[in-house]
């Protein structure tokens, strides 16, 4: 008996949590007609396909959305029809027809229902998570902990200077994500594997920076809210220009931008040989079309000008981490000779590479990317620790001595391991020199 209650019970939370994930790439329809099918015409043409793919209008998208119990799990979900950083507003307007393309029948088939099974599994599939998500982070600092251990020769050998910059840093992120003074719950870029995602990606930017960066005038694209590429700006004495996608309010510890602008890479939205440096955070892996991206930027670029981006590499890779985790949003996770090849391509000369958050930091966060970003497990518990100013402090702490000790054996970890999660490049227009 209990063996079949187990049974039943997996079952659910299977169909709940993971038949019906949101693996739809919407394509853009045309303005929907006067009289549209019923929807039920269309969802018998869809299940009668060989590929199901069902037509909503946007209204019809937002409306089922609104019968689910969590906003952070929609029923329905889209991203634009260029693939990244969300959709434009041609994509979301009330007069197209997406379309959503399912990777089953099945999927399609339990579309209906995902309301009562929501309703039904969300407090349980929580206790699950969490409890799962608890355990993760454990095991996690088990194996940071006994990695520091392994290698606490270089860490007591390691220039008191050059430790104090790793925890200046640290604590740089700390005051921006997890503020002792804030309120609300804390942001998913403060999760423990998100924190060191950003610690160690942030880090190597703001060498190439310090390296390459500072001429003007300059563009970041993809900036979001800007609270990120402040840190990995940090030495970027003012940003001309910016391109984002989608409108964002800028953070309070933003940069100040000349000009922000919205559109897309492959418009070239800048005119050609006007920029001395593009800096791309974490955009490349989601565009589809990179090909195209790329000759954009190379012709954005004055003669001499850089290219500074980060992105996920082939470590990022398998099934789970792509499609499940993801959702199919990343396009271009590629080893760093891929990216010479690219660049190369369209007239950019590769000046310096590297990759960053080398073994045990990338398990962790390999670990802990689905529960935060597909379960609402660090939600709840990223909203109790946002909740008083002691419990932020009990946050900022713990994060402190999961990572410090790991991060500060970045450099050594990564050459012995000889690849990471993340990467940044630098590369430049070989035309001819600066003019």
């Amino acid at each position: 008996m209990l063996t079949a209650i187990l049974s039943i019970l997996l079952v659910a939370v299977y169909v709940h949590a993971v038949l019906p994930l949101p693996f739809y790439r919407i394509r853009r329809g045309p303005p929907v007609m006067e009289s549209p099918q019923p929807l039920w015409r269309r969802l018998v043409a869809a299940v009668a396909a060989p590929r199901p793919r069902l037509e909503l209008t946007v209204p019809e998208f937002r409306h089922l959305n609104r019968l689910c119990p969590e906003p952070s799990r929609p029923l329905v979900s889209w991203r634009g029809s260029r693939g990244y950083y969300d959709q434009d507003e041609t994509d979301t307007a009330d007069d197209a027809m997406p379309a959503a393309l399912f990777r089953s029948r099945l999927s399609l088939l339990l579309l209906p229902l995902r309301v009562p099974l929501d309703h039904a599994l969300t407090p349980l599939v929580n206790v699950i998570t969490v409890t799962a998500y608890l355990l993760v982070l454990a095991i996690g600092w088990a194996m940071l902990r006994w990695t520091a251990w392994r290698h606490r020769a270089q860490l007591a050998a390691q220039p008191p200077d050059l430790a104090q910059a790793f925890a200046t840093h640290l604590h740089e992120h700390l005051e921006v994500l997890v503020p002792e003074t804030g309120t609300g719950p804390i942001p998913v870029l403060a999760e423990p594997g998100y924190f060191m995602f950003k610690l160690a990606e942030g880090r190597a930017f703001r060498e190439a920076v310090s390296r390459f960066g500072g001429h003007h005038p300059n563009c970041e694209i993809g900036p979001d809210d800007g609270s990120i590429s402040a840190l990995h700006l940090a030495a970027i004495d003012r940003l001309d220009h910016g391109l984002n996608t989608n409108p964002c309010p800028l953070a309070a510890n933003a940069k100040p931008y000349g000009d922000m602008r919205l559109g897309f890479i492959e418009d070239a939205p800048f005119p050609a040989a006007s920029l001395a440096e593009i800096y791309l955070i974490h955009v490349v892996d989601h565009i589809p079309d990179l090909d195209t991206a790329m000759a954009a930027l190379a012709a954005m670029l004055q003669p001499g000008g850089r290219l500074i981006f980060s992105g996920l590499s082939h470590d990022f890779s398998g099934w789970w981490l792509e499609q499940a985790c993801a959702a199919g949003c990343v396009w271009n996770n590629w080893p760093l000779d891929r990216y010479a090849q690219l660049c190369q391509a369209h007239g950019l000369e590769m000046e310096w590479a590297r990759y960053c958050q080398p073994f045990p930091a990338s398990l962790v966060w390999k670990a802990t990317y689905g529960f935060a970003m597909k379960t609402r497990a660090w939600a709840i518990l990223g909203g109790w620790l946002g909740a008083t100013a002691g419990r932020r402090r009990l946050a900022r702490r713990l994060l402190r001595q999961y990572w410090l000790d790991v991060y500060r054996l970045e450099d050594h970890l990564l050459a012995r391991t000889g690849r990471g999660l993340n990467f940044i490049i630098v590369a430049r227009r070989s035309d001819t020199a600066r003019s």
